[in-house]
């Protein structure tokens, strides 16, 4: 299958699917995958939990903000990004400008299946002792960042089916190419 030709960015709340989803396209596509979260550890030697409980919350946003603006666009990546990256420094504005955001946006439900035993591996949640205290962190990270993520040019939900958003990356990528030979 033809890859967009443009950069496709995943966001989403942490366990939405960007990892998994941004391998398998960067593999049909044969284009790079990045994963924030992995670069940023690497770079730093430091795992994500080490950076949040060391650096702090705001010094890690600025390494995202900072990465993903750094990254070569040409070879049009497949990136998942963290969970957050969305919500600070313009990062999603950007994101729109420099190609195409998939929003994955799973029910909490899910989310709390595929995170409740991972949990202490990751700073935001690693607090929730119940299932019911993970559903209300899931929950309020939702509501503070479904205005961010909204801007994303496609929003993927369960109903979904993979198929038609590749088809919406195919085409919002030739509108895309039209624009630029009008403009």
């Amino acid at each position: 299958m033809m890859p967009p030709g443009l950069p496709v960015f995943l966001v989403g709340l942490m366990g939405s699917g960007k990892t998994h989803i941004s391998k398998r396209w960067s593999t049909l596509w044969q284009v790079p995958c990045i994963d924030t979260d992995e670069a940023i550890a690497q770079q730093t030697n430091k795992s994500i939990a080490e950076i949040f409980s060391v650096d702090g919350e705001a010094y890690f946003r600025d390494l995202e903000a900072n990465f993903i603006r750094g990254i070569s666009l040409h070879t049009n990546p497949v990136i998942a990004t963290g969970g957050g990256l969305a919500c600070f420094h313009e990062n999603i504005d950007w994101m729109v400008a420099h190609g195409i955001v998939v929003w994955l946006n799973p029910s909490i439900d899910t989310l709390l299946q595929r995170l409740w035993n991972g949990r202490q591996n990751r700073p935001l949640i690693a607090t929730a002792n119940t299932r019911e205290d993970l559903r209300n962190i899931l929950h309020e990270k939702l509501n503070d960042r479904k205005g961010f993520y909204s801007k994303s040019q496609i929003h993927w939900n369960e109903t979904s089916q993979e198929e038609e958003i590749i088809h919406q990356c195919l085409n919002i990528a030739q509108q895309w190419k039209r624009d630029q030979a009008i403009g």
